[in-house]
């Protein structure tokens, strides 16, 4: 990113206007003007910008996303903004109209060879579904998109407007970037000397050596010595063409240079006939096909399967004579499969009995004369070898195409009977089709046509598309149930990622039991599981029981707990739309650790599937084995007293915590998963061992780190008073270093989970300060102030006074209610969950190895809504 000489440079290197270069510092200067929002199926997201040095926002994974990595690995790419702010393009509709509007492009991208652009994402379908609608869109000789209305207001600055199709993105470079990504984001990571000599003289010796005999022979070297080295362009591999994770099909080279070897060429002759495997020649009256084009000779097959070699002149020689004529490569196969389609079975055994019997006669074996109906089958067979290249087809008989097809009722009938169909049938009422029926009797019989038949009616609803029905009639969350699978039948990024820590998901569940307090007795209601759960392997890498609602509480205590056990965090985390993964505190954790926040859309479990169907499992095959699930409540008018769960439970938070970690660790991961084939443990390890353990993405789990998963105030930092401190939802907090920032404003964080305890950056370090009432706010949790704070309130209401809750009140209500806590439900909840929860500092035994957090407060900027 340029600082401001560099930018005033540029602007003066390429001589903009004093109006253009007004308007690119604005762009500069100013946030971003919406917040992207996901629709049905798109995923949104944050990427974290290294060139820019704050998080982009992208509106769809498949289309942003991938051009934000082709702007930030492109050198000629200097900058380039999210959502730059609205401008106001016109142009003619398909029906005339003249339209207006303000539309917001995705991308501002200001570059070093001297252009600035506006640039338009868009999926190349949707493209092609707009230009039919309005001229906004339009395709020029060179097959390429533009947008003629937003060219005009851009070429009133001198700038360019550019649409970015989908159809554009090359999906092998994308996922090798992504399958690179901690490589080259630690290039100076080191590689031992004799690993990286031992590499390269290897490669040396071996050009073209594919990436599995490499990781094969790893016995002086790893896996993540190869991909570190290919990362910094010292050995060579094509990553617009070979895909790093199909280790058998990527050759490695030492350079570029290297890789560019020829490859011998077919010989080519003047003449129509196309020498190329596949190709079908007449030759003498029979057919040949060219299998393979060699220096010297050509090799033809006959019918029978023959093999015929010619040599490249003995074959040029026919082929100038005329004796051999080309015929093309024929049908392709969807040609075929088109020509197959609506011929069964009996169809196939025909042809098939036809073939064997006119073959003697193929070959030359019979000398007889065929009969009448052989001779027509061979003239058919013929026929079709010069029209298809496949006499087979031939064959094919053509009942299908007997008989009158064209419908018998008047296309008034029809007609009537689809508009009674769409303002009938196909609206929120609901109606049955015998009421349909009557309906579109009704109207025959009013307008004089002919009604069909009850039975054909029933034909025509039973031929319309299931989803658009019950969307229709029910919404479309009914309809969703319907929905097709979604088949990628294109190689984009893959949906659950090449390797482990690549893509994992993040969400939370109310388990189906009840849990009694550990001390009294008391039901305390249902817990929440919140599970990050690896795609690629299925293994579950963090879990968190509480009884605390979905919070970002929960998601900072399960991203804890994923470093604390293998000390290092994903690349992408998928999550839904819920407040607790968009708040602030959550978007600046994975703005600091270069984590992408991928949103998936609402009301589209699926997008979720792997932890939705873990959900599911856990709770099936596990908490419905206990006392007091609630799997009978789904028929709640059938529950009775003996069998109420809230009177059968007997677990506590604590023990229910102990024995589903034991259920995940050695059932759900030991267990083959259907769509791995293997364990998740196995998959997990065996993909770290294939694909690198990436020992640069290794952090400590130390005070470093949890203070970093702490959040701060709205503001981000509070003034130090003299004396009293710094003062953080309504407790003053001391340390003694405090009195060197006396009237200072200092960068301030909080324990959600203690609040007797809070921290603050004085002299480069975090300090741990305690509050005025740490013996009584000690270990108490920001929800349990929170539902204090409103008893107080619940207490005072009959005053009809406002209220000023001060920190006094609050710490003596709690010395009030110590005695009675037992009673209190909410509290003992928060008791249970300081059972089993572990605040405190977990130190790594070799720290050496992982390198050390530094501070961070406004290293990125997260950008909030606007």
């Amino acid at each position: 990113m340029m600082d401001e000489i560099q930018f005033s440079d540029w602007l003066t290197r390429n001589q903009f206007n004093p109006t253009t270069a007004a308007l690119i510092t604005r762009i500069r200067t100013s946030e971003p003007t919406r917040r992207v929002q996901g629709g049905k199926s798109n995923v949104t997201g944050r990427y974290l910008s290294r060139k820019m040095g704050h998080t982009v926002q992208f509106e769809s994974h498949k289309v942003e996303l991938a051009f934000i990595r082709e702007y930030e690995f492109d050198d000629n790419v200097l900058e380039y903004y999210d959502q730059p702010g609205p401008i106001k393009i016109s142009y003619r509709a398909s029906t005339g109209r003249q339209t207006t509007v303000l539309t917001t492009p995705d991308f501002f991208v200001i570059r070093n060879d001297g252009t600035a652009d506006w640039e338009e994402c868009k999926v190349e379908q949707e493209l092609e579904r707009l230009a039919e609608k309005s001229e906004r869109f339009v395709r020029n000789d060179e097959k390429q998109w533009r947008c003629p209305p937003g060219e005009e207001y851009a070429g009133k600055y001198g700038l360019n407007f550019r649409v970015r199709s989908s159809a554009e993105i090359n999906w092998v470079w994308q996922r090798n970037i992504e399958y690179l990504s901690d490589y080259l984001q630690a290039p100076d990571y080191p590689v031992g000397s004799e690993a990286e000599s031992f590499l390269k003289a290897l490669v040396s010796c071996r050009q073209g050596i594919f990436l599995s005999e490499l990781i094969g022979n790893s016995e002086r070297f790893t896996a993540d010595d190869i991909f570190q080295l290919i990362a910094r362009n010292e050995l060579y591999v094509n990553l617009h063409v070979h895909p790093l994770n199909e280790h058998d099909k990527t050759p490695v080279y030492t350079s570029r240079e290297h890789s560019s070897i020829s490859m011998p060429t077919a010989p080519t002759f003047e003449s129509s006939v196309t020498v190329e495997p596949g190709s079908t020649l007449i030759w003498d009256g029979r057919l040949f096909q060219i299998i393979n084009c060699g220096d010297e000779n050509i090799y033809l097959k006959n019918e029978q399967g023959g093999v015929t070699p010619l040599g490249n002149n003995e074959f040029e020689g026919l082929v100038k004579i005329g004796a051999i004529r080309g015929l093309g490569k024929g049908l392709s196969n969807n040609d075929i499969c088109e020509l197959l389609h609506g011929k069964g079975p009996m169809a196939h055994e025909d042809a098939n009995r036809k073939y064997s019997a006119i073959l003697p006669y193929l070959s030359g074996d019979v000398p007889d004369r065929p009969s009448s109906t052989i001779y027509s089958w061979l003239k058919r067979y013929r026929e079709a070898e010069i029209r298809y290249g496949y006499g087979y087809l031939g064959l094919l008989d053509r009942k299908s195409e007997r008989g009158n097809r064209l419908p018998k009722l008047p296309a008034e009938s029809y007609n009537l009977m689809q508009v009674c169909i769409d303002e009938q049938y196909l609206i929120t009422t609901q109606i049955n089709p015998i009421t349909l029926y009557g309906h579109y009797c009704n109207e025959c019989e009013k307008k004089d046509v002919i009604a069909a038949s009850f039975k054909t009616v029933t034909k025509v609803l039973k031929k319309l598309d299931a989803k658009k029905v019950e969307n229709s009639r029910k919404g479309f969350r009914a309809a969703y149930q319907l929905d097709v699978f979604h088949w990628e039948l294109e190689m984009t990024t893959p949906r659950h990622g090449d390797r482990p820590f690549e893509i994992v998901h993040l969400d939370h569940t109310e388990l189906d039991i009840q849990l009694v307090d550990s001390v009294t007795g008391n039901n305390l209601g249902r817990p929440w599981l919140t599970l990050m759960v690896d795609a690629n392997s299925r293994c579950i890498l963090a879990y968190i029981l509480s009884f605390e609602p979905p919070s970002y509480r929960s998601c900072m205590m399960v991203i804890r707990e994923c470093v604390r056990i293998y000390n290092r965090l994903p690349q992408n985390i998928v999550v839904d739309g819920g407040a607790d993964f968009n708040s602030v505190y959550f978007e600046q954790l994975m703005a600091f650790h270069g984590i992408v926040k991928k949103s998936r859309p609402g009301a589209q479990p699926r997008y979720g599937s792997v932890l939705e169907r873990l959900f599911g499992v856990t709770n099936t095959q596990f908490v419905h084995s206990l006392l007091g699930n609630t799997k009978i409540m789904v028929n709640v008018r059938q529950v009775t007293k003996s069998v109420n769960p809230a009177n059968l439970a007997v677990w506590t938070l604590p023990k229910l915590k102990e024995r589903i970690g034991r259920y995940f660790a050695e059932v759900y991961e030991d267990l083959d998963h259907p769509a791995l084939g293997e364990s998740p443990q196995k998959a997990f390890e065996r993909g770290l061992a294939k694909h690198g353990a990436r020992p640069m993405k290794l952090m400590r789990y130390d005070e470093s780190f949890i203070i970093g998963t702490l959040p701060s105030t709205p503001k981000g930092h509070a003034k130090v008073i003299r004396s009293r401190g710094i003062k953080i939802n309504n407790f003053y907090y001391w340390h003694e270093l405090l009195h060197s920032a006396t009237g200072l404003d200092v960068p301030v964080r909080y324990d959600p989970f203690d609040i007797g305890t809070a921290y603050a950056f004085v002299k480069n370090k975090w300090q741990r300060c305690t509050s005025q009432y740490y013996a009584r706010l000690q270990g108490r949790s920001e929800k349990e102030i929170a539902m204090i704070t409103q008893e107080i309130i619940r207490r005072r209401s009959n005053h009809n006074k406002k209220l000023v809750i001060n920190a006094q009140k609050v710490a003596a209500f709690i010395a009030e209610t110590q005695d009675v806590e037992s009673e209190l439900k909410e509290m003992r909840k928060a008791a249970e969950i300081r059972k089993i929860r572990d605040v405190k500092t977990e130190r790594v035994e070799n720290e050496a190895d992982f390198p050390a957090l530094p501070y961070f407060d406004n290293d990125f900027e997260v950008f909030e809504e606007i």
